[in-house]
């Protein structure tokens, strides 16, 4: 169990890190396209510069990159009971997020999708 939290975490981690180097790049350079816009609908982009991309004043990606580091270290230390809470957590936020993501930002983000699935798959790996 422990490996794979620590497994997804890591693919997490270098999810929001790309997501995190989208952003930058965007900010460099508005006329950007990174390699997951595939169409206006289908695009990393989109969620990333719409009014959702941040939270409190924290960006999604450097939100998502503080939690995966929390998950690794909470299984690298063994705490089963915080991981678990930290999945439950993370699967009610990634619902959050794809009703705002397909509803709101009307967009296909397959970053954002792949988070979605490791929040989850951390939840069954830590159930």
């Amino acid at each position: 169990m422990l490996i794979k939290s620590i497994i997804l975490s890591l693919i997490g981690l270098t999810l929001s890190l790309y997501a995190y180097s989208i952003e930058q790049k965007i900010k460099n350079n508005h006329a950007y396209a990174a390699a997951c816009d595939l169409n206006d609908y289908v695009s990393c982009s989109k969620p990333i510069i719409s009014g959702y991309g941040s939270l409190f004043g924290i960006t999604n990606s450097v939100a998502g990159m503080i939690f995966y580091v929390g998950i690794l270290l909470l299984a690298l230390l063994g705490m089963h009971t915080y991981l678990f809470w930290a999945a439950v957590a993370a699967c009610c936020a990634s619902v959050v997020f794809a009703f705002i993501l397909f509803f709101k930002v009307q967009a296909l983000c397959l970053i954002c999708i792949s988070i979605y699935a490791i929040n989850g798959l951390l939840l069954w790996v830590n159930w």
